[in-house]
């Protein structure tokens, strides 16, 4: 009977051994996955933050550029208008000139008349 229980016993430890290396094996392939898919959630989050300025990037030229024409637009309109007013002022002193010789004239005519 103590030869049958000791076999027991020596079966029940080879069992509990076997289980346990399973057990730390497992714990470790877990361990291994767990890693595999913390550097592949960073690497996906360096590909997105990259992606991220990227168009940050790609969004402040764009910005830039449209300033940047705003300030050629306005600088071309207040031209345009610097010469337009040069124009207007031109045609105010003929157009005042010749007034003033109309009136010049009717004036003489009411006084010799």
């Amino acid at each position: 009977m103590a030869d049958v229980l000791a076999k027991r016993r020596a079966a029940t430890d080879g069992l509990r051994e076997s289980a346990e290396a399973m057990r730390a094996k497992a714990g470790e392939q877990t361990k291994a996955i767990e890693d595999q898919l913390r550097q592949a959630r960073e690497a996906v989050y360096r590909e997105q933050e990259e992606a991220r300025r990227g168009w940050l990037g790609d969004q402040g030229a764009q910005l830039e550029a449209a300033r940047q024409q705003g300030r050629e637009l306005i600088q071309q309109s207040k031209h345009d208008l610097d010469d337009e007013a040069a124009v207007a002022k031109n045609q105010l002193a003929e157009t005042a000139g010749t007034l003033a010789d109309q009136i010049a004239n009717a004036l003489l005519e009411r006084t010799s008349a």
